[in-house]
């Protein structure tokens, strides 16, 4: 029997016994059966020899197409070649935000201040308060170390990250604001994860002080504190004196 064609009969005296190979399938020469496409393929036609490939940007998972239109555009986020059974997603740390592409190479970076950690996604995802990312591609960003806080969101550069104030501090990483220091606490440094207690014999009653004459002051005279860090000074008992 003829290529395109098949035959599982025995006995057969002319090639009228050899039957075309229906839509979905093809056949060598001398098939007794006629082969299904395979996924990723489709004919049209009868008495086909082959089958057609999904041309680059479409897929098909199904064997025995019978139409180009089995053939699927590739959708966001992946990409098909030629004969394609089914989509392949574009790398973690990068997207493609259109249908239909038929290489590797259309898969395009996260741009700086964006991230992703997935496969085969259509957009990147901006990076948080407290982070950034200088570098295209990535699948995280980056987060600004503890004594730094940063209140936006997309940031490209470390310098994003800016230093806490004198009188502030934060102890955290990944932070979007810097912590003032509390009473009985100062600061005269920036980029802190803490803050200096005033002395025992001082007290401190201001929130956010950058000097120690702004944050702690003297126990006055009758008064007294044996801790640091104190709110208040006490007063002396009866039989003592300060």
């Amino acid at each position: 029997c003829p290529a395109g064609t098949a035959n599982g009969a025995e006995g057969a005296q002319s090639d009228t016994a050899c039957a075309s190979c229906s839509e979905g399938k093809y056949s060598g020469k001398g098939a007794e059966t006629c082969t299904t496409c395979a996924v990723g393929r489709f004919m049209a036609s009868v008495g086909a020899t082959s089958c057609d490939a999904c041309t680059k940007g479409t897929y098909n998972p199904s064997k025995g197409a019978t139409s180009s239109s089995s053939c699927i555009s590739c959708p966001k986020g992946h990409w098909c070649q030629e004969g394609a059974a089914a989509p392949n997603k574009c790398a973690a740390g990068m997207s493609l935000n259109r249908q239909g592409a038929g290489a590797n190479v259309e898969c395009e970076n996260c741009a700086t201040g964006r991230y992703h950690t997935d496969e085969g996604v259509a957009e990147c995802i901006i990076c948080p308060v407290g982070t950034f990312q200088d570098q295209a591609g990535k699948t995280s960003c980056q987060d600004c170390a503890a004594g730094r806080a940063q209140p936006l969101t997309e940031q490209k550069e470390a310098t994003a990250c800016e230093a806490c104030h004198a009188g502030k501090y934060q102890p955290v990483a990944k932070r979007s604001f810097c912590v003032p220091c509390g009473k009985g606490f100062y600061q005269t440094n920036t980029a802190q994860t803490e803050c200096t207690k005033c002395a025992a014999g001082q007290f401190g009653d201001a929130r956010g002080a950058d000097t120690v004459d702004k944050g702690c002051k003297d126990c006055v005279a009758g008064r007294y504190s044996t801790t640091e860090g104190a709110l208040g000074c006490a007063m002396c008992e009866i039989g003592q004196f300060s």
